[in-house]
C-alpha cells in the first residue's frame, strides 16, 4: 500500500520508472528526474588531504593510488596489483581504505601477510602531535613505508584530488558497486570492476564514453 503522503515517483531512469508503471492501481504520477549524484560538489580539502599531496611532494611520493570503499577479500587483490605497480614505480604510495569500520583491522592483517610497511590514518599527526611507526614527529612517511591505511571516515572523497588513480571497490566480488562519480568529480577516471548493479546506468555511460582529444 502507498502511502496517502506521497503525490508522486522520481526515477533515475525510464527503465526504473517502467517498473513502478507496472504496478497495479498506481494512485500517483510516475516521472523520471534522472540521478541525484550527478548533482554532487566538490568536497573540500580536509587536513589529510593537505597533508598528503604536501609531503608526496616533498618527499617524491609518487604515483599515489587510492583504492577506495573496498570491501572483504578485494584487499588482497588492491595490494597484488599495486605490487605489480611498484616494479616500475618504486616510490609509489597506496592509499588503502575499506568500505565499513568493522573491516580497519581484517584490511591491517591483509598489508602484515603482504610484508609491507604501513600506517594508519588515525596515527599520523594530523591534526594534533602523535606519533606512530613509519611517522616522524613533523609528520614525514618512511621510506619504507608503502602503504596508508585509512582506519576513519568522512575523509575518502577529500582525498581524490591528490590521486593519481583511484579504483573503487565493492566491484571485484558480488557487492553491487560505490559510487564512481565521487573520483570523477576531482578529474580523475575510475578503475572499477565487473559488479555494478547498484550504479549500473552511471556504469555503462562511464564504459561507453569515447576519449575526449584535447
Amino acid at each position: 500500500m502507498f502511502s496517502p503522503l506521497a503525490s508522486g515517483f522520481l526515477m533515475q531512469s525510464e527503465k526504473d520508472a517502467e517498473r513502478i508503471r507496472a504496478l497495479e492501481r498506481l494512485p500517483i504520477g510516475v516521472d523520471v528526474s534522472g540521478n541525484l549524484k550527478y548533482d554532487l560538489e566538490l568536497p573540500a580539502p580536509t587536513p589529510l588531504s593537505n597533508w598528503l599531496e604536501a609531503e608526496a611532494r616533498r618527499s617524491g611520493r609518487s604515483p599515489i593510488i587510492v583504492a577506495a570503499s573496498v570491501v572483504a577479500t578485494e584487499e588482497p587483490l588492491a595490494l597484488i596489483a599495486f605490487g605489480t605497480l611498484q616494479g616500475e614505480y618504486p616510490k609509489a604510495l597506496l592509499v588503502l581504505a575499506p568500505r565499513k569500520p568493522e573491516c580497519f583491522e581484517a584490511a591491517a592483517e591483509f598489508i602484515d601477510e603482504s610484508h609491507r610497511k604501513f600506517i594508519r590514518r588515525s596515527k599520523l599527526p594530523i591534526p594534533g602531535p602523535t606519533h606512530s611507526p613509519g611517522v616522524s614527529q613533523n609528520g614525514a612517511i618512511s621510506e619504507d613505508v608503502t602503504v596508508i591505511l585509512i582506519d576513519s571516515i568522512g575523509e575518502l572523497a577529500s582525498l581524490y584530488r591528490v590521486a593519481d588513480g583511484v579504483f573503487v571497490g565493492g566491484s571485484l566480488v558480488p557487492s553491487g558497486g560505490h559510487n564512481i562519480l565521487e573520483p570523477r568529480l576531482s578529474e580523475k577516471s575510475p578503475v572499477f570492476g565487473p559488479s555494478m548493479e547498484n550504479f549500473a546506468e552511471i556504469a555503462s555511460r562511464f564504459v561507453s564514453a569515447e576519449p575526449q582529444c584535447k
